[in-house]
């Protein structure tokens, strides 16, 4: 297959660090195609230009016994005001033997230079936006059979949970994980793999226990909550009983025959598991659970063990036992 003719710029604007930099590796190659003495690949930072005409200079500079060379600014939508018109002014007329290849984290389109690169020519601006939490199992699974193994779908949940959402570090934990299992003569990554060789660097959010919480997912609850080591017991239980109230609101909205987003004023994809929370509980559970909350605080305030009574209130909840006094 025909590689498309190089543009004479790129703007790789986004925060998805792991496609930027497979984008930026692809120009690479392909300048080493035609020049294998790397001569003529420069990545700057904004430190590394001392003043408008030294960008100009650096944009301008002949490629040494090549027909062309890459220049790769990094983080230009953090550059000051002059570099950033000089950019602007170079996109109305870049020399035909660079190829300029700039990143960003969000470049907005009403700035200057966003909009001489739409001039230049639209395709010049490669959108880099991180990808949606539910596609980066998939992106993790192509990146495991990239280096010959497969992931499944729990496991590579399990790796997004300890290592957050950059594309960069799932990447480098996958090959990571792919290395171990192969040099076992194994190909697929387990969760136990995950869990025993990958270090947890995050903790989970609130919206991960209260979504588990309305999807009466006991287990899950229970393990989010002892992660969430940046919370209070409190401050736990104190979101955990506003998604009951969601809940609630959302099932009597939903008896009046009126819109359920609309009335909670929000938008559909900030009550998608509030809805099934709503189909998965019972009202006279939800008012219970409501009814003993405030006496659940106030022990949690007054001297009793607020683990124990958070993770209490939690069985109750997933369980539909709740008792009458919270205690």
């Amino acid at each position: 297959m025909t590689e498309r003719p190089l543009l004479g710029i790129y703007l790789f604007n986004g925060d998805d660090s792991l496609k930027q930099e497979m984008l930026v590796d692809r120009l690479k190659k392909r300048i080493e195609a035609i020049d294998e003495s790397m001569m003529n690949i420069q990545v700057i930072f904004e430190k590394d230009i001392q003043s408008t005409a030294h960008l100009v200079d650096v944009l301008n500079t002949i490629p040494f016994g090549s027909p062309l060379r890459l220049v790769i600014l990094k983080e230009v939508d953090s550059w000051k005001k002059p570099l950033l018109e000089t950019l602007t002014d170079y996109a109305s007329s870049p020399s035909q033997m660079t190829v300029l290849a700039m990143t960003a984290k969000k470049l907005a389109r009403n700035t200057r230079l966003y909009k001489g690169l739409e001039k230049y020519n639209p395709q010049s601006i490669i959108d880099c936006s991180q990808k949606k939490r539910f596609e980066l199992p998939q992106l993790i699974r192509g990146i495991a059979q990239g280096e010959g193994v497969d992931i499944g779908s729990a496991a590579a949940n399990a790796l997004i949970d300890r290592v957050g959402t950059s594309t960069v570090a799932l990447s480098t934990e996958t090959k990571k994980l792919a290395a171990i299992k192969k040099s076992s003569n194994e190909k697929t990554i387990s969760e136990d793999d995950v869990n025993f060789h990958v270090v947890r660097i995050v903790e989970p959010k609130s919206w991960d226990l209260t979504n588990a919480l309305a999807m009466r997912d006991l287990s899950l609850c229970l393990k989010l909550s002892s992660r969430m080591t940046g919370f209070t017991e409190v401050g736990l239980f104190a979101i955990c009983v506003t998604r009951i109230r969601e809940i609630l609101t959302a099932q009597t909205l939903k008896s009046r025959r009126m819109p359920i987003a609309q009335g909670m004023g929000k938008q559909d994809w900030q009550i998608r598991e509030i809805v099934k929370g709503a189909e998965l509980y019972k009202k006279e559970e939800l008012l219970k659970l409501l009814e003993v909350a405030p006496a659940v605080e106030k022990q949690m305030k007054s001297g009793s063990d607020p683990k124990q009574l958070l993770e209490k209130w939690i069985i109750e909840a997933c369980s539909g036992k709740v008792c009458s006094t919270g205690a």
